[in-house]
């Protein structure tokens, strides 16, 4: 019985021996697939960010499954999608055939038009809400929308064109005179015009009452596109021969007629009328000069994949500024003819595009049955602001509810924005030179704003009318950067306190260029303090979380630009440590408290950036590979630091151990001049001398949250068969 029990008991053991085995195998092959899954989402990432999306969504499901933390590369590359990824809506047609799209007015909503062969019927959608809002019975020929939306003309098999109205579905006329079908159709901009073209001429049509203003006949073959300049004047249509013939409206005179010597399907104005665009059957499309017939531009399209065999380029499309060129899926600059960006996600060529009335969406409808609808505006994750008349962007601070996002600009302004939405709600003006630096007091009631005219001006944020201008510092000392003069940081004492008495004070620091800190009472313009550095300038301020130390950074001498951190007493600027250490040279381009006390972050242009015990001016560890920093700044748990580069890097790192977690992408390769973190520690706003202020998502479940978010579409059958090797693919994110 005994040697019996002894083997069971050893067979126990095997078989969980065995078992462990195995679910130590099983949890291998997860970790590989979800590595595989990263390494592809990586891959596709500048082919289609939305498969990206899917395969980074897919690989988090399995370090989920497996209680495990998102790793870093993941972390990181789901940050890269989400920016790259500008589709946002995927509509599929499904058996109906897409036939026009356009965004109607008032209020640029999206609307396509379809027809079902089957029912012999046109529909008019909502892509939006999916959504059917008419139905136009016995018809599946050509239409085209009115630019409000409030019309639909539909050809017919008589060779007449019906005008429909949208709401009631019912005939409003029904214009006839063309010999044979029509297939060709567009309506100025305005709507009081329509153009129509048949196999045998082009008819321009008075809307309103249905009278025909001109007749183009045209070569046999059939008429291709047409187009109307944004003004409403002039008309140009090509013919199968391949002429483009400018017509004047109002006269019906020719103005100009092109003979490309390219087989050109589609054509649009310039905004200002003085250029047109044209493309088709060939690998390059043309811009002429309307007033000579010259082309003034071309543009290479033999490397868009669509153009590799057989190219046919059936829609392109001006932005209502003229700044951009929208042709099969890319984005060009006009003038110069250099790709901006491109709109990746469609399978197959375009059929028609139209941006709304400000530019910032395209609709696109393609041969692949979908309808999509781009973000034109600058990529971004949560937001990306720039300033309106251009410039750096020096620095970033979010109001302590959360609402509001400030910046501080090359173009001598100060600009709130709703954090939530992006809109701009007030620019500040009252400086005279590059401002600095941007800080809220504790409360939210007071904004500083730090400049390069050595002045430090204190707003209401209640009517944002300027309070204070703060005065005191002198020329700058000599350094070899010349874009950074003045008071170049500022920063409120957390004992700021909301006025009740005479005895209130609002302490506010600034440190400039000249080498002195000086610190206000922000209520009442009076000096408290001052300090000066006894080498050369001072670059970044800081008061500790309770506001009784204050930090200052400093450039070092002009021959020997070796910065350091001093701490002084905040409240009678007392040295109490003077920080430097071999490892950290060149300036201290910031600092930042913990919020929960105890550590003091500072980052240097040369050397790593270095953590101290503020208490005592201990380090307590280095940020290896930190090179080049420009700004730090701890999340309000205080368990997140994040510090930006000069090569546009922002990394994060875990704050007890100095550990990197993950980096984001945003910047380019251009210096990160400010950070701050939202009072929740959800999003964290960055500044650059790109010229942006950009807010990115930070805690792992909110970032997949904002991918699943971006998805406009699920896994194509094909798309789980070669990544997922299932037949079956995953339930829709949510």
């Amino acid at each position: 019985i005994i040697a019996l029990s002894a083997g069971m008991l050893i067979a126990v053991i095997l078989a969980l021996v065995a078992f462990q085995q195995r679910q130590v195998a099983l949890t291998q092959v997860r970790i590989a697939s979800a590595g595989e899954l990263t390494l592809v989402s990586q891959n596709k990432l500048e082919v289609d960010p939305q498969l990206s999306i899917l395969l980074g969504l897919q690989s988090a499901s399995i370090w989920d499954a497996l209680n495990r933390p998102l790793p870093s590369d993941l972390q990181y590359l789901l940050h890269q999608a989400i920016q790259a990824s500008r589709v946002r809506l995927t509509w599929p047609a499904g058996e109906e055939i897409i036939l026009s799209v356009g965004f109607i007015q008032p209020g640029s909503l999206p609307r396509v038009v379809t027809a079902d062969p089957q029912t012999r019927s046109i529909s008019i959608w909502d892509p939006e809400a999916n959504q059917k809002l008419t139905t136009i019975p016995g018809a599946d020929n050509a239409s085209f929308l009115s630019p409000d939306g409030s019309l639909i003309a539909v050809s017919g098999e008589d060779n007449t064109v019906k005008l429909f109205d949208i709401t009631s579905g019912q005939v409003l006329s029904s214009l006839s005179s063309h010999r044979t079908g029509i297939g060709t159709g567009v309506f100025s901009p305005d709507g009081k015009h329509l153009l129509t073209g048949s196999e045998s001429e082009y008819i321009l049509w008075e809307v309103v009452s249905g009278r025909k203003m001109l007749e183009i006949p045209v070569p046999i073959g059939g008429t291709r596109g047409a187009a109307f300049s944004q003004d409403g004047k002039s008309v140009a249509a090509i013919d199968q021969e391949k002429a483009i013939k400018i017509f004047e409206i109002a006269s019906g005179h020719q103005t100009l007629a092109i003979q490309p010597g390219l087989d050109i399907l589609a054509i649009a104005f310039s905004p200002d009328g003085t250029q047109l665009a044209g493309a088709g059957r060939t690998t390059e499309a043309i811009v002429w000069d309307t007033a000579s017939g010259e082309a003034v531009n071309s543009l290479d399209l033999s490397q868009l994949p669509i153009s590799a065999a057989q190219p046919q380029f059936e829609t392109i499309a001006y932005s209502p500024d003229g700044s951009h060129l929208a042709l099969e899926g890319v984005i060009w600059e006009p003038v110069t003819g250099q790709v901006l960006f491109p709109l990746l996600g469609h399978t197959q060529g375009l059929t028609a595009q139209v941006f709304n009335a400000d530019g910032t969406r395209l609709i696109t409808a393609s041969r692949d049955g979908t309808v999509k609808i781009w973000d034109l505006t600058l990529p971004h994750e949560v937001l990306t602001r720039s300033h309106p008349s251009g410039g750096y962007v020096y620095d970033v601070a979010i109001s302590p509810d959360g609402k509001w996002l400030a910046t501080a600009g090359e173009d001598q302004a100060a600009i709130v924005w709703d954090a939530l939405t992006g809109e701009q709600l007030v620019t500040l003006s009252g400086h005279s030179d590059v401002v600095n630096g941007v800080d809220f007091n504790p409360d939210g009631s007071l904004l500083a704003t730090s400049s390069a005219d050595r002045t430090v001006i204190v707003w209401d944020t209640h009517s944002w009318q300027a309070l204070h201008t703060l005065t005191g510092h002198a020329e700058d000392k000599p350094n070899p950067i010349s874009a950074i003069r003045g008071i170049v940081d500022l920063a409120f004492s957390p004992q700021c306190i909301p006025p009740s008495g005479v005895s209130d004070r609002c302490p506010l620091a600034g440190v400039g260029m000249d080498g002195q800190l000086i610190v206000w009472d922000a209520y009442d313009g009076q000096i408290l303090f001052t300090y000066q550095d006894p080498i050369g300038g001072l670059k970044s301020v800081a008061f500790s979380p309770d506001g009784e130390l204050l930090a200052i950074g400093s450039t070092g001498e002009l021959n020997n630009p070796v910065g350091s951190t001093t701490i002084l007493d905040a409240v009678s600027g007392k040295v109490l440590h003077d920080l430097s250490v071999e490892q950290q040279s060149g300036w201290v381009w910031d600092l930042a408290f913990s919020p929960i006390g105890g550590q003091l972050a500072a980052v240097t242009w040369s050397g790593d950036g270095i953590v101290w015990d503020p208490s005592s001016g201990e380090i307590q560890y280095s940020l290896q590979g930190q090179g080049d920093g420009t700004s730090v700044a701890f999340n309000p748990a205080g368990t997140i630091l994040a510090a930006g580069d000069g090569a546009g890097k922002i990394t994060l790192w875990e704050a007890g151990s100095g550990l990197p977690l993950f980096s984001l992408p945003g910047h380019g390769s251009l210096l990160v001049t400010g950070l701050a973190f939202s009072p929740d520690g959800k999003y964290l706003a960055s500044a650059s001398v790109d010229g942006t202020a950009r807010l990115f998502v930070i805690p792992p479940d909110e970032l997949l949250a904002l991918a699943r978010s971006r998805l406009t579409r699920a896994w194509t059958v094909e798309e789980c068969q070669q990544y997922l090797h299932t037949e079956v693919c995953p339930a829709p994110a949510k």
